[in-house]
């Protein structure tokens, strides 16, 4: 590697010097002595590609070697603190990677974990970065890693919590951005939900914002040609491509299952939001109110069956049974279906 100047061919023999020294090392670390000595000064070196390879190589073998890094955490973690301050974007990109893998592969120690929280920020700093070069490739690459330490290590944000949710929101209804960037936001949202109920319950900033984030979502609905909807045999979202609706439903089926039913019920049904959304003007304003009864039925069954709820619920649903739009009026028929065989209740 130290030889080679063909960018490609360095990053696919750092590629498998990685996964070579994975097998090598998995069972001892000190089976293969030169290759931390080798990574590091490689990290340092004034050649970029070198300090990428580095980089590469440490992602494919964290997990291989995470009771030798518990050991060094302090120096793994300058490495991976620099290189994702590097000049070079690739370089960058590479050292997220690494941190990334590091921070998965350590996710049973604590207090390793614990110790690399500083470098949240810097990971927010990437993502940033390639937000300002509008690079949405990179920055749904540096997405996509945050979205795979939420599953392993959820914990890891506990620091930074409010300021990753702060630009995962950003992200997500930033107009300007690609589709698939702002969905990627959304799910780094919902995994955080999923994978640490118990923090993201905390998160002022998360509760207020995430239900409407949602049936924002919803309202971007395709207006097809009716003649041809309503010949039709398929459901809405019977599509492969991942759509915004899509999204939106997803986004609330899952935060009412993790969250709890109490919390986003009284978040769906406050004023502004699901009553507001059945009396607006706009009917993809009505059919995101419906959907969204739908999607948080089986998550908020126990408070949509108190007699307080229920029957405000079942006729808000049946007036839209003569609805003007169709669509509309099939939403509200697909609302009154879930709750009857979701949660049995008979109208």
């Amino acid at each position: 590697m130290q030889n080679e100047t063909d960018a490609g061919t360095r990053k696919k023999m750092a590629d498998t010097t990685g996964e070579v020294a994975s097998m090598i090392m998995e069972d001892n670390a000190e089976l293969w002595p030169e290759m931390f000595p080798f990574l590091f000064s490689s990290a340092q070196s004034p050649d970029a590609g070198l300090r990428e390879a580095a980089h590469i190589i440490m992602s494919r073998l964290a997990y291989a070697v995470a009771e030798k890094l518990t050991q060094d955490v302090n120096a793994v973690t300058q490495l991976c603190g620099t290189g994702m301050q590097d000049s070079q974007k690739e370089v960058r990109l590479a050292a997220l990677s690494a941190t990334g893998s590091v921070v998965q592969a350590l996710s049973s120690y604590e207090e390793q974990v614990s110790a690399m929280a500083g470098l949240v920020p810097v990971i927010c700093g990437v993502l940033t970065q390639t937000l300002n070069e509008q690079d949405e490739e990179s920055s749904r690459q540096v997405l996509e890693e945050l979205i795979n330490i939420a599953e392993e290590a959820p914990k890891y944000f506990r620091r930074q919590i409010e300021a990753l949710i702060q630009l995962s929101l950003q992200v997500a209804t930033a107009q300007h951005l690609e589709e698939e960037t702002r969905f990627l936001a959304v799910e780094l949202l919902l995994t955080l939900a999923e994978q640490a109920a118990p923090m993201m319950r905390k998160q002022k900033m998360f509760l207020e914002n995430i239900v409407p984030l949602a049936l924002q979502l919803m309202l971007n609905v395709e207006d097809v040609n009716m003649a041809e909807w309503n010949s039709t045999t398929e459901d809405d979202n019977d599509g492969t491509e991942l759509t915004s609706i899509d999204v939106g439903k997803d986004a609330l089926d899952r935060v009412a299952l993790s969250i709890g039913g109490k919390t986003v019920f009284a978040l769906a049904f406050r004023a502004d939001l699901v009553p507001a959304f059945l009396e607006h003007k706009d009917w993809k304003y009505r059919h995101a109110a419906l959907a969204c009864i739908s999607q948080i039925a089986e998550g908020c069954e126990k408070q949509m069956k108190q007699k307080a709820h229920l029957e405000t619920i079942v006729n808000q649903v049946t007036a839209r049974f003569g609805d003007e739009h169709p669509r509309v009026r099939w939403a509200a028929i697909n609302a009154m279906g879930q709750l009857e065989t979701g949660m049995c209740i008979y109208v």
